[in-house]
């Protein structure tokens, strides 16, 4: 059911901007919005101490017009207003921040900053016409590697002395940078072949799984594209991905939430009576992705509920080696199923590999395909998780 609850909220996103209209009517309630700004440390925005002094801007979303508020001694400030409006931090300052929108009922906020600049990669020779143009990513002297999806970065002071790599999948930039040095825009020019740049190696933390992404194809798990960090660069003007749609066995370009979104839109009931294989290829199932240089990927791997049942569907399915499957084999795996064959795809010499009967699945997260005879259940887990049987 859990998997079924992330299809759920993905396919309610419109119904619940919808039912938000009412929090973001104009002109909306005169209200008094206040607010106090933080000064925050770190990936997690850790709030240290208030902050005095710092200009914030006040957009409204309703045409109305609002001088800019600065914080007092103890970093608080208030606004009148009407309603909803988005909180920013005025540009030029020695703090950045993010901007935060306020509904007709949001009458409080808290404003996190960081002492450092925001500075814009322009990209002087893009081969994309929409962003991202250019993957950056910041090596730091605080030994920490930095990356951003938008043309926007942050040199904060804690940083200290800095080497972007700026490329698009093809192309790329490497140099100097720093919080003195560079201004609110930074010039690259992606003149060197990105397969021939040290490209950065991220640092995963205990909860994250590296994904080592070869040039070419590689077979990797639903969901990674576009939610964990990574050196890697993909851009939506041109196809990068696709996966394998199971209800009509054909192969579909872009990213899987999307496609299943929309098709709910207009086959909300079809859907429903093959939600099963669909949560069944969502929730465990692999991808195709297509990258032009080796680069890493970072992902927190969702762990898989007990109760729910590993189902492979009549012809090839698309999977992945999870927690439960980690030291079995497919022999122990399938013995309800009748396997006809299965491969792993082999990113580094892009080629298909056949998996024995017998061998053990001991790569977690591996993506692989198996083709199977009929619907069938995967029964045999690893032994950690699941006691033997008691004696007849």
């Amino acid at each position: 059911m859990k998997l079924l609850a992330i299809l759920t909220i993905i396919f309610l996103l419109a119904v619940t901007f919808a039912a938000a209209d009412e929090f973001s009517d104009c002109p909306g309630p005169k209200r008094t919005v206040r607010g106090t700004v933080w000064l925050t440390e770190g990936d997690s925005w850790s709030m240290l101490r208030p902050l005095s002094g710092i200009t914030v801007t006040v957009e409204s979303k309703c045409g109305f017009s609002y001088e800019n508020v600065v914080s007092d001694i103890d970093g608080e400030f208030s606004i009148d207003v009407q309603g909803p409006i988005t909180l920013d931090i005025k540009k030029g300052q020695q703090y950045f921040g993010y901007g935060n929108y306020l509904h007709n009922k949001n009458n409080d906020v808290d404003m996190r900053v960081q002492e450092g600049r925001e500075v814009f990669v322009n990209v002087l020779n893009p081969r994309y016409k929409n962003y991202p143009r250019s993957k950056n990513i910041l090596e730091c002297e605080d030994g920490e590697v930095h990356h951003f999806w938008h043309p926007q970065i942050y040199l904060t002071r804690s940083m200290g002395d800095c080497v972007l790599t700026a490329h698009d999948g093809v192309k790329a930039f490497q140099g100097d940078i720093s919080l003195d040095t560079a201004g609110a825009n930074f010039d690259v020019k992606l003149d060197k072949k990105a397969d021939e740049i040290r490209m950065p190696k991220l640092i995963a933390k205990p909860s994250e799984t590296v994904f080592r992404i070869n040039k070419g194809w590689n077979l990797i798990p639903y969901g990674m594209i576009g939610n964990g960090r990574t050196t890697c660069f993909y851009n939506d003007e041109k196809p990068f991905s696709f996966f394998y749609e199971p209800l009509t066995k054909t192969f579909k370009q872009g990213r899987v939430e999307e496609f299943y979104e929309a098709l709910y839109e207009k086959e909300a009931e079809w859907m429903e009576e093959n939600k099963d294989m669909i949560i069944m290829n969502f929730g465990l199932g692999t991808m195709w992705f297509a990258s032009p240089v080796d680069c890493e990927i970072l992902f927190e791997m969702p762990e898989i509920p007990a109760e729910i049942e590993h189902k492979l569907f009549k012809g090839w399915n698309f999977r992945y080696v999870e927690e439960r499957l980690v030291g079995s084999t497919l022999e122990e795996v399938g013995r309800s199923c009748e396997i006809e064959k299965a491969y792993r795809f082999d990113s580094e010499n892009q080629q298909w590999e056949k998996i024995g009967s017998r061998e053990p699945l001991d790569e977690y997260a591996m993506g692989f395909i198996v083709k199977v005879a009929d619907d069938c259940t995967l029964t045999a887990f690893n032994q950690g998780f699941i006691p033997p049987a008691l004696p007849e």
